[in-house]
């Protein structure tokens, strides 16, 4: 298990809420630690550091810990983090069985045994990094389809400018030969927009809902050149599979980082796979 785990902790009890901090520092591996006192205060650290597990008590004043993970599982960011529900009162088989319905992967009776609560926070992280590795076998599929479906249009294209070298004096047969071109560079550019919109709605499906969410002032274009970038396409690759110019995509990179009031230092392709 690697380093350096995020974990929330979320309780309105301090003294509960210290606990599980203290069992999480003294822990063989190395956590780095959010807290929170209400649902509220845990919702924008979720939204803001998307921590690898959360840790929620039950009751709580104001939101419940049920209400605090119907809530992440209602945003795309943070709907897959695992959450563990604690609580001293709602203990019962159907208290169990609600908590799952609702999201909870776990359920922690207080008050803690030390053994228990390790024990099922680092069945929580196996089963955040399962996830995460996942959607990285994911993004590398698509990669690898995209690098296939380039180089094949690379080749339709350099097969259709060889036969713009054939040199046929009768004009039906120059006739002929324009036709069967522009045959082939229809395919070419229909086949890959085919390809690419299947791909990006079974590997990235809710990438543009969440984009949208923090800025809904891109336009469909933009929303394909995040796309692309953010799985690691090159430049020289993405004008390969939108059919434009490289000059063409430094400009919508450019227009993609304007919109989103990025800088110039900042990495484009970090930021798009860290929302």
């Amino acid at each position: 298990m690697q380093n350096k785990h995020t974990i929330l902790v979320v309780d309105d009890e301090i003294d509960s809420l210290r606990f599980i901090v203290d069992v999480l520092t003294n822990n063989e591996f190395e956590y780095t630690i959010f807290q929170a006192n209400n649902a509220d205060e845990a919702m924008k650290i979720a939204c803001h550091k998307f921590p690898d597990v959360i840790i929620t008590d039950w009751n709580m004043p104001d939101k419940s810990g049920i209400e605090l993970i119907s809530e992440l599982k209602s945003i795309d960011s943070t709907k897959d983090i695992p959450v563990l529900i604690t609580t001293a009162y709602m203990i019962t088989s159907y208290n169990l069985k609600m908590a799952l319905e609702a999201g909870a992967i776990d359920y922690i009776r207080k008050p803690f045994d030390t053994i228990e609560l390790e024990a099922r926070l680092n069945a929580a992280i196996l089963l955040s990094q399962s996830r995460k590795e996942a959607l990285l076998l994911k993004d590398k599929e698509i990669q690898d389809k995209v690098m296939y479906i380039t180089k094949r249009n690379q080749f339709i294209a350099n097969l259709g400018k060889e036969l713009h070298k054939l040199n046929y004096n009768d004009k039906n047969s120059q006739l002929l030969l324009n036709q069967i071109n522009n045959q082939i560079e229809d395919f070419s550019r229909s086949d890959m927009w085919d390809k690419f919109d299947t791909s990006f709605g079974i590997v990235k499906a809710s990438f543009n809902k969440n984009i949208l969410s923090k800025f809904p002032n891109l336009s469909p274009k933009d929303l394909k050149i995040a796309y692309l970038i953010a799985v690691g396409m090159s430049t020289k690759d993405m004008s390969s599979i939108l059919c434009q110019t490289i000059d063409s995509i430094k400009v919508a990179r450019y227009r993609v980082r304007k919109k989103m009031n990025l800088n110039s230092t900042d990495n484009l392709q970090t930021f798009l796979t860290q929302l």
